[in-house]
């Protein structure tokens, strides 16, 4: 089985946003040990605007390491999310894996009348 890829995004406090855009090669240098550390690797970093205030693209050899990060990350003090990506092979695997399955019914609206 291949690595994950996942899509790890950072929110720290007004001080962590600064030291993000402060000293963002230390903050790679830390999140790019964790990840090591944990058997995945660092595949970009960006600084970023808006809710967040930097984005990593990661691959782990499963989800636990991804986890593992989160709760590593989210003692330290920022707000993290992980959102796994799948490749065009796994959704055309996905599909295949639904073929066949009975679909589920739509929903009624039972207020209609």
């Amino acid at each position: 089985k291949g690595m994950e890829t996942y899509l790890l995004l950072l929110r720290a406090d007004t001080t962590g946003s600064l030291g993000v855009l402060t000293t963002s090669s230390d903050t790679l240098a830390i999140q790019q040990e964790a990840v090591d550390a944990l058997g995945g690797a660092v595949v970009a970093y960006w600084a970023a605007l808006g809710r967040f205030d930097a984005a990593m693209l990661v691959q782990f050899p499963s989800a636990e390491p991804a986890l593992s990060w989160s709760l590593l990350t989210n003692s330290a003090g920022l707000y993290t999310e992980a959102i796994r990506l799948f490749d065009l092979d796994a959704i055309a695997h996905a599909r295949e894996l639904s073929d066949g399955i009975a679909r589920v019914p739509e929903a009624r609206d039972e207020t209609a009348g």
